[in-house]
């Protein structure tokens, strides 16, 4: 036991470093990029990521999940296949997408995002693919080069924002440094990945064979994966530029940028580790219980004190290291920050439903949940005409979605 407990923190060690020290880089040069850039060109970028995440989200069926699970490594190898091959049809679809240019513009009620629809077809399958070959590192546990690919994600990102701010490129520098940043880190992991890929491997199975044995992936975990950005981001921002204008919502991005860091570095970490190992437990027979508590504690570690500091000195922090105009970028994190520590803590953990099986519960949860949780922030937005107000209503369900989700993992752990 002592011997996998070591395992676990030495592999959460390996990707929380890499993960920390890419969530410096754009922490350490917020201000200045804060500086360069106004929020209204926040506020297009950040509507543009929502809607190429978005899609992305779908663009490989969620099959990159599915690379951990099979024991042959031909069979994963297939399943690595099949999602590049899908993530090409849909990006060809996305091609289509400056057609509904003008029902875009009216639902944003503005034309800054419709100039930028061409890049989303090629920004969908850049991500889709980056994202199934980070799996496949995850299986054969290169945890040291998932580090140096996030690294190398955000410094190449943040030195193209820089560069594209001090030119005066605006919005359009923000979107193509996104693009070519990921483009940068995507062709590394490839180069990665391919020293450990035998491409030619096959199993007897076809493709539409192997889709059916791990159907639950695009039926209903990427419909459960698009439902959250759908209405955790994609609806939300719509409301907000509809409702407070573009430069309201350049302020919840860069907000919602840096109070999710934590997300990103500790829970993408610890989760990603403990998908592997509770994997392989489960394999074995055994309960996950104390992979589940291990993780809680170690994100616990870390929310409290975001909590207690973004309530004692969240206005005064932002405006002093953002500059003066993103003094409300903390009067908005005091009205989210609990639903966000939440899911700082349930994030890790949520691939248990993947483990167990169980993700078309999983899926409808989240859904009512969500669901609630945007109609509660419409509602609020819509009759009260307040930012904060909306905020609020969006924050109460969204609390008690985390805590009954992470009730349930816990009880699933221990089956």
């Amino acid at each position: 036991m002592k011997r996998i407990n070591d395992a676990y923190i030495k592999n959460v060690g390996v990707l929380f470093s890499g993960n920390i020290f890419a969530q410096i880089i754009p922490l350490a040069l917020a201000p200045l990029i804060t500086r360069l850039f106004t929020p209204e060109e926040l506020g297009i970028q950040g509507n543009f990521i929502a809607l190429a995440t978005l899609i992305s989200i779908i663009a490989n069926g969620r099959l990159e999940l599915a690379v951990v699970l099979p024991k042959k490594t031909e069979e994963a190898i297939q399943i690595l296949k099949i999602g590049l091959k899908i993530s090409l049809i849909i990006a060809l679809l996305t091609l289509s997408l400056p057609l509904l240019g003008n029902i875009i513009e009216d639902y944003y009620e503005t034309v800054s995002l419709k100039q930028f629809l061409p890049l989303i077809s090629v920004t969908v399958f850049t991500i889709s693919t980056h994202n199934l070959l980070v799996q496949w590192l995850v299986r054969i546990k290169a945890f040291h080069s998932i580090s140096i690919v996030k690294i190398l994600l955000s410094l190449s990102t943040n030195a193209l924002f820089i560069i594209s701010g001090c030119m005066k490129y605006g919005a359009n520098g923000l979107i193509y440094g996104y693009l070519l940043g990921f483009a940068l880190s995507t062709i590394v992991l490839y180069i990665i990945s391919q020293r450990k890929i035998n491409w030619k491997l096959n199993t007897s199975i076809g493709d539409f064979d192997l889709i059916k044995k791990y159907k639950d992936f695009p039926l209903i975990n990427s419909l459960h994966a698009f439902s959250d950005i759908l209405f955790s981001e994609f609806i939300i921002l719509i409301i907000i530029t509809h409702h407070f204008g573009i430069a309201t919502t350049g302020i919840y991005v860069i907000m919602m940028k840096y109070l999710k860091a934590p997300t990103r570095f500790i829970g993408s970490a610890i989760g990603q580790v403990f998908y592997a190992e509770a994997n392989v437990a489960f394999q074995q027979k055994k309960n996950t219980v104390q992979h589940i508590k291990k993780s809680i504690l170690i994100a616990l570690i870390v929310a409290v004190p975001i909590v207690l500091c973004i309530f004692a000195f969240g206005p005064q922090l932002f405006g002093w290291y953002l500059g003066e105009n993103w003094y409300k970028v903390g009067i908005y994190a005091r009205y989210l920050i609990i639903p966000i520590a939440l899911g700082l803590i349930s994030s890790p953990i949520s691939s248990v439903p993947l483990i167990y099986k169980k993700q078309q519960k999983s899926f409808l949860i989240n859904l009512i949940g969500m669901t609630i949780s945007a109609t509660s922030f419409y509602l609020a937005a819509s009759y009260s005409n307040s930012i904060t107000t909306a905020l609020l209503a969006f924050s109460i369900p969204q609390s008690l979605l985390y805590l009954y989700l992470l009730s349930w993992y816990y009880q699933l752990s221990k089956t």
